[in-house]
């Protein structure tokens, strides 16, 4: 689910720069955006060039749906993805608002020249969020006595799998043992003389 919302914020973000709305602080690089007579950028700052804002939060909307999806293939314990997700999106919001014009009305308090308000609240709960997910998840993770591989016990010239966690026998597999040592790794048996 977390990849499908980050691309969601990949292509809203595109319906934003669209629109007009979302914009960034005014700005005199190559990268800002002249918004047309009309706009909300053109009533809030008068044909100035501002932060295309949209198109960085669509940016990383689409770069967090492609990490996301990495992550999903091969996760280090369950929640980490939606965790991650958390994360990012409490980062990419704090580090946005930067650069994003904000309604007089969601401002709390001026740290500085940086107006604090109802965003970077929302940003600051879900950065504490994705680092809560991530660290109790990650300590609650399982951990093995062999990585991804389960021991081998031998009795009476067969072998069979014992699960990590417990140590007791339960047979998952039993054939005649192979002369040597027997190794078990990734569930294949193979023989080691």
């Amino acid at each position: 689910l977390a990849p499908s919302v980050a691309l969601g914020q990949g292509i809203t973000r595109i319906g934003c720069l669209l629109n007009g709305c979302c914009f960034g602080l005014p700005c005199d690089s190559w990268f800002c955006l002249r918004f047309p007579g009309g706009s909300p950028a053109d009533a809030a700052f008068h044909d100035q060039a501002v932060h295309a804002t949209q198109l960085y939060s669509s940016a990383v909307g689409f770069g967090g749906f492609l990490l996301l999806s990495l992550m999903l293939r091969r996760p280090p314990f369950d929640g980490a993805v939606f965790g991650a997700f958390l994360l990012l999106a409490g980062v990419e919001r704090l580090l946005l608002d930067l650069v994003r014009h904000q309604d007089p009305s969601v401002i709390w308090f001026q740290l500085g020249t940086t107006p604090f308000g109802a965003n970077q609240g929302v940003s600051v709960v879900l950065l504490v969020a994705g680092i809560g997910v991530l660290a109790v998840l990650a300590a609650r993770r399982p951990r093995a006595s062999l990585p991804a591989a389960r021991r081998v016990r031998i009795h009476a010239g067969r072998h069979r799998f014992v699960e990590p966690a417990s140590g007791h026998g339960r047979p998952l597999h039993a054939q005649p043992l192979a002369v040597g040592r027997v190794l078990a790794a990734g569930g294949q048996l193979r023989s080691r003389d």
